[in-house]
């Protein structure tokens, strides 16, 4: 049993994908990595923010402009 056991091929230690790549490192909860993601998610949440009141101030500008205007041409030598 020894003997067969000896002829087996042996298994292939596993390699990584490119041999100059670190191996994968376990993110500290408290790394600047971490707050480094959360400062950015932030910025990105209020600068989502300022687009939505700039779209809201944009569409009721537009639509005080649209309102003001005539209609046509003809409208406004019609009512003269």
């Amino acid at each position: 049993m020894a003997a067969l056991e000896a002829e087996l091929p042996q298994a292939v230690p596993r390699a990584r994908l490119r041999s100059n790549t670190e191996p994968p490192r376990i993110i500290n909860r408290e790394s600047a990595q971490v707050d480094r993601v959360k400062l950015v998610l932030q910025e990105k949440l209020e600068l989502e923010k300022r687009l939505q009141d700039l779209d809201s101030i944009l569409e009721e500008r537009r639509s005080v402009y649209l309102n003001s205007r005539a209609n046509s041409i003809y409208a406004v030598s019609e009512g003269q």
